[in-house]
């Protein structure tokens, strides 16, 4: 029986073949777009240096210099950013890249939040630096950091 459904021009295993190559031909092309898209993560290296509109698109951190406990170490963050619905903070991580998992927390916000300030406790196990991002609507993402010291007479380290 003839299948009248395709082209004269094209069997069935012929179609399936071609299907399969533009598929394939997609996938790739999507997937070597995936690193191209990665954002520019801006970290200041001199304050002082920054606009006023800058500043504030820098995350402020609070937190102590040295843990006597690093098991409940307390960490302040705000950013002075305006929260309108057009340009706002979507989310703050926090990242200590001597940790196993890496990044510690994601916080989400909208405009609703009314301004992005977080509080929290971290675990560090040994002397760090803690790195904390935050992505805005326009301006991409901004990053600080902070260095923190681990006692090593703590009765958690070993």
């Amino acid at each position: 029986m003839k299948n009248t459904t395709l082209s004269p021009l094209m069997n069935r295993r012929e179609a399936i073949v071609c299907i399969g190559g533009a598929i394939t031909v997609i996938f790739l092309t999507s997937m070597t777009t995936l690193g191209a898209e990665e954002e520019k993560i801006y970290q200041p290296l001199i304050p002082e240096d920054l606009t006023d509109e800058e500043k504030k698109l820098v995350p402020v951190i609070d937190m102590p210099k040295v843990a006597d406990d690093p098991l409940l170490i307390p960490i302040d963050i705000k950013v002075n950013h305006k929260m309108t619905p057009d340009d706002h903070v979507q989310w703050i991580e926090i990242w200590d890249d001597k940790a196993k998992y890496k990044r510690k927390a994601r916080f989400y916000f909208t405009p609703a939040n009314g301004h992005a300030y977080l509080r929290t406790n971290i675990r560090v196990l040994e002397t760090t630096t803690i790195k904390v991002r935050a992505r805005f609507t326009k301006d991409g993402v901004w990053e600080s950091d902070k260095d923190i010291k681990v006692v090593s007479g703590s009765k958690y380290s070993c």
